[in-house]
């Protein structure tokens, strides 16, 4: 039941989406049609990490304090937990991209009379499910209870969404803020999904001519750094990485138990009014 209704609020949010963008690329792509589906991508991109960031922030972050406690007590080891945890949400993580990216795709069109690019699409939102989870195990590490994650979450995600490349050029992000693109999954799965859309699109009409091809729209938001390729790899590599610094964080909370102290359970579970 619960996967059903997950599937159910993504296919009805997802429709929202299409509702919103519908044939924005029917027959053809012209000047106001690039912002419109530039708007699709990016809400594709944020989507699908707001989509799998914040079921880890609150279902995580509530297992992990049992598994502190059973490991503390020598049940088992919180490693090798945390890792099957991971495992066992992949499917769930997986499967609401694939609902999401079809309905908005049957939708919108956003390559109507030209090659699919489908399994594209597809491609970037599963890889970015993948990194925001990642990052949603990291919050939910680094907090001692799920209300706490949800609060420092917002914290890592608005930068992201401001440099991810729709709101603020990428040319002109000031220097001092430029590293933070380089772990910022929003970035790299905009930019592997812009190149997708616009690398190969041809003649984009409408008046007055801003964008005269698909290359123009790269060059203008500044999206053409590197291949596709290449930013899928990137975006790969962030969320490898966010989930090593997961199993780092509690390697070091474990080898030092004041870091991120152990809730007893009577004390978790204790009623704060009935001690009154």
């Amino acid at each position: 039941p619960l996967i059903a209704a997950q599937c159910l609020m993504t296919a009805v949010f997802a429709s929202l989406v299409g509702g919103l963008y519908q044939n924005a690329g029917k027959p053809s792509i012209d000047q106001e049609g690039v912002e419109n589906i530039n708007g699709f991508l990016f809400m594709l991109c944020t989507g699908t990490l707001f989509s799998s960031l914040f079921p880890p922030l609150q279902m995580f972050s509530r297992g992990l304090q049992l598994g502190r406690r059973e490991a503390a007590a020598g049940a088992y080891s919180l490693p090798f937990l945390v890792i099957a945890k991971m495992l066992v949400d992949l499917f769930l993580q997986h499967l609401m991209p694939l609902v999401f990216v079809t309905v908005c795709y049957r939708l919108i069109k956003p390559r109507h009379g030209l090659s699919s690019k489908y399994p594209e699409f597809l491609l970037v939102a599963e890889i970015q499910a993948f990194t925001g989870a990642s990052l949603g195990y990291l919050v939910a590490s680094l907090s001692p209870d799920a209300e706490v994650a949800t609060l420092l979450a917002p914290i890592f995600v608005f930068p992201m969404i401001l440099l991810g490349g729709l709101y603020a050029n990428v040319g002109a992000i000031p220097v001092e803020a430029r590293w933070i693109n380089k772990v910022n999954p929003i970035y790299y799965a905009f930019q592997a999904i812009s190149i997708a859309e616009w690398a190969d699109y041809g003649d984009i009409g409408g008046f007055p001519k801003v964008f005269a091809t698909g290359n123009d729209v790269l060059d203008f938001f500044s999206l053409h750094e590197r291949s596709f390729e290449a930013n899928l790899w990137r975006l790969g590599c962030v969320g490898l990485g966010l989930r090593s610094a997961v199993l780092l964080v509690l390697a070091l909370a474990a080898g030092n138990p004041g870091l991120l102290p152990v809730v007893p359970e009577d004390a978790a579970t204790a009623n704060p009014v009935a001690a009154q």
